[in-house]
């Protein structure tokens, strides 16, 4: 029973998620404190409230009263009357939904609204009943009412399984160095790959890397001034995150190159600030994207510009060997599960 217990999938998915945080405890607030921070700070934002009155101004004149009156007696508008000037600039600024302006004697009132703001076109439509019913116009009937208050139609509703779905989301496993590689390519980069694994650089150069470089076997720093012809790289993409890989790309940097950090773990990073003033070298970090940079990614996507390197789908009852599998080394970019 406890072996069944102990291979079951959720079991291994779970132990895999505690392992990552005892490697890495900062991932605890990330992970727990930052989403039910984030859940209760946007539930209070946008808690649920009874509806707002729609502000109407009316300008002032001589039956401005009179018009006060009519639509205050209406439920869901606060009105006041205001100068021409006051109207106009608190309809600019949002502060009024709708301003009456009121002609001579016997001719109708203007509407002035922004059509394109929908609290406006219902202020227009509440206005105008109310008017046009104060004037004599009688309604052909009194429809019935029947309001919607359930579980779901609420933000909060939506923003907890979204939370929920972003963390799983990031115990996924990522292939973002080959991602790298054809970004670098569409951006007319010339591409060099460094990696341990022979599966994995020969997946690099078909996705168009144009050297591979085997840290197992090469001196990384050697083979790359070798292939750059002394100079060294212009940008290092850091997606391990160790001191042996760190070192190595800090080495590799050429005259005012550029080393990103994406990956990381709990060594620390150490360099001369001399050779970086000497190489006039930036070390900087990325952890996201810009709006622009995903309807980018979206669009190469669509245009086939980008290959998902999908190495293996396995049911999820399979979960334990596809991990086990990847301590191995044998899994070449993602392995997705299927529930």
């Amino acid at each position: 029973m406890l072996r069944r217990l102990t291979a079951h999938p959720l079991t291994q998915l779970t132990l895999a998620r505690v392992r990552e945080l005892i490697r890495e405890p900062e991932a605890i607030f990330w992970v727990f404190a930052f989403p039910v921070l984030l859940a209760v700070a946007l539930g209070i934002a946008f808690r649920t409230r009874p509806p707002e009155a729609l502000p109407i101004g009316v300008e002032n004149g001589p039956q401005a009263e009179e018009v006060r009156a009519t639509l205050a007696a209406e439920a869901g508008l606060t009105v006041q009357v205001v100068a021409a000037e006051e109207a106009r600039r608190k309809l600019a600024a949002g502060r009024f939904a709708l301003v009456v302006l009121i002609g001579r004697p016997g001719e109708p009132p203007t509407y002035w609204f922004d059509p394109t703001r929908p609290e406006s076109r219902l202020a227009r439509l509440a206005v105008d009943a109310a008017l046009q019913r104060a004037a004599g116009r009688s309604d052909a009937f009194t429809p019935g009412v029947a309001e919607l208050s359930e579980t779901g139609s609420r933000y909060i509703d939506f923003l907890v399984p979204g939370l929920l779905g972003m963390n799983l989301m990031g115990t996924g496993i990522w292939a973002v160095g080959f991602a790298l590689v054809q970004v670098c390519k569409a951006r007319g980069a010339a591409v060099i790959a460094v990696g341990r694994s022979a599966k994995r650089l020969d997946r690099a150069r078909s996705l168009g890397a144009d050297a591979t470089i085997n840290a197992a076997e090469e001196k990384v720093a050697e083979r790359i001034r070798a292939l750059t012809g002394g100079e060294g790289a212009d940008v290092v993409f850091e997606l391990v995150g160790v001191r042996e890989t760190m070192d190595a790309s800090a080495a590799v940097l050429g005259k005012r190159g550029r080393l990103v950090f994406i990956g990381y773990s709990e060594d620390l990073f150490t360099v001369s600030p001399l050779r970086l003033v000497i190489d006039e070298a930036q070390i900087l970090a990325s952890v996201g994207n810009t709006l622009q940079e995903v309807h980018d990614a979206v669009a190469w996507a669509a245009a086939g510009k980008f290959q998902a390197c999908v190495d293996r789908t396995v049911p999820l009852e399979e979960a334990p060997a596809a991990l086990e599998a990847l301590r191995r080394g044998e899994i070449v970019g993602r392995a997705v599960l299927i529930p």
